[in-house]
């Protein structure tokens, strides 16, 4: 090996220290190395404290000299290389050969590394574990939901999936419909579900189903003439038979007499087809003159033509005519709207205590006739005609100057149409010119306004 003479050295006679300027002993000097000093004699290398500072052996016996050459021979040869070799590999590989531990067997390795199970090894950012809630949040990409068939053993978990949702029951639209009488609606788009099952517009065409609306205030059991109406939207068929009803649940059971009563459907409702008729109860019922069965459906009927529903001999529950082959339920929509039905085709104007309001008049052109507008709940099927059922126009009445009530000579109704009418309270006391005061009920008058069919 060639001696290393970088740089200069300081020494002192009879000192044993040695200061380097521009050298590096520790990477090219060991212990047992010969130091040629500046004085031409030779020394023992004692200690190496740095790259500048050594110790040597004899203390130095030449001049004292402030940056001399020198020269370091190595005494241990191809001994020392090695040595440096060694010392390299342990300083850099030192601490990680310890991580490894003392046994020298892939299991002692594993345990020293704490990976006998999976347990020690944590996971990446990326590569995750594949716990329970992961492998369930896992997207199915690419999953085939069009082709079926039977599942094998070497099929992916996705695979798999797409041929079960495949070969069952389509739900979704994208693969077949399920009959009506396997439980399905018999097509794949609401529209044609809504078509096959006759659930397009209205479900019920049968109007007051479950006869609780009685705006004329129909006696049950009392004799009507032919062409009468009882309950709402139930006309009398033959002179002298009555219609008898009694509560029943949240409904109305309504006995029909031999002739029956009718109700007719208008063809604005009607969009042409089977239909299907049911009923709770032992009445007949007859479609346009021809009997149907409990359940049972219509011949195609056309399209925008009344209908003329007939129940007789026996009693009836919720009614349902409705469009299709399909019998369902009755459907509630509750006594409100089906009050609101009724008064497309009549409404009653009637108190439900004595004194209620009807409407604002005013004595505008005459000092003996109030004038005002009574507004109808709903616009009416055509302009409708005004009848007393009970009472007179003197059960209504108008405030007097005084307080009190004074009651009516007449009551006028005029320039009646679909949505609203026009009520004149004549009155025999004569009121300042211009006085505005409110029509009243006095007792409990019942003034009907028509416009069935």
């Amino acid at each position: 090996m060639p001696w290393y003479k970088s740089g200069t050295v300081s020494v002192t006679q009879n000192s044993n220290a040695v200061i380097g300027t521009g050298t590096a002993f520790i990477a090219n000097s060991r212990v047992g190395d010969a130091f040629r000093g500046p004085d031409g004699g030779w020394y023992e290398v004692t200690n190496i404290a740095s790259d500048t500072a050594m110790s040597i052996a004899p203390p130095y016996l030449g001049v004292t000299n402030g940056a001399g050459v020198y020269a370091l021979a190595p005494m241990q040869g191809y001994v020392k290389d090695s040595a440096d070799a060694l010392r390299a590999l342990v300083n850099q590989f030192g601490g990680v050969l310890a991580v490894l531990g003392n046994d020298p067997t892939q299991t002692g390795v594993r345990q020293a590394l704490n990976l006998s199970t999976a347990d020690g090894l944590a996971e990446g950012a990326i590569n995750k574990y594949l716990t329970t809630p992961r492998v369930l949040a896992v997207p199915l990409t690419g999953i085939d939901l069009v082709t079926s068939g039977a599942i094998v053993a070497t099929d992916t978990i996705i695979k798999a999936l797409g041929k079960l949702q495949a070969s069952k029951a389509d739900l979704v639209g994208t693969n077949k419909a399920v009959a009506i009488e396997q439980g399905g609606t018999g097509a794949k788009t609401v529209a044609g579900a809504r078509a096959a099952l006759g659930a397009t517009g209205p479900k019920n065409l049968f109007l007051n189903p479950r006869f609780r609306v009685n705006q004329r205030g129909y006696v049950s059991g009392a004799a009507a003439s032919a062409g009468q109406y009882t309950l709402d939207r139930l006309k009398m068929t033959v002179a002298g038979q009555a219609l008898a009803f009694a509560a029943s649940g949240v409904g109305v059971r309504a006995t029909f007499p031999a002739g029956g009563c009718d109700e007719v459907i208008l063809g604005e409702n009607v969009r042409g087809g089977i239909y299907t008729i049911s009923w709770v109860g032992t009445a007949t019922a007859k479609v346009n003159g021809v009997t149907i069965a409990n359940g049972g459906q219509t011949a195609s009927l056309p399209a925008a033509t009344n209908i003329t529903i007939n129940l007789s001999a026996g009693w009836a529950e919720d009614v349902m005519f409705q469009l299709g082959s399909v019998a369902t339920s009755p459907d509630d929509q509750g006594y409100a709207a089906e009050l609101f039905d009724c008064q497309y085709y009549g409404y009653a104007l009637s108190p439900s205590v004595a004194g209620q309001p009807v409407c604002s008049v005013t004595f505008t052109y005459s000092n003996y006739l109030a004038v005002g507008t009574l507004k109808f709940p709903r616009a009416m099927r055509v302009n409708p005609t005004a009848s007393f059922l009970a009472g007179s126009p003197a059960s209504f009445t108008v405030t007097g100057g005084g307080g009190g009530g004074i009651a009516l000579d007449n009551l006028q109704v005029a320039a009646i149409g679909k949505e609203s009418c026009f009520l004149g309270a004549a009155i025999s006391t004569s009121f300042v010119m211009g006085y505005g005061t409110l029509l009243t009920f006095g007792s409990s008058p019942n003034l009907f306004f028509s416009a069935e069919v």
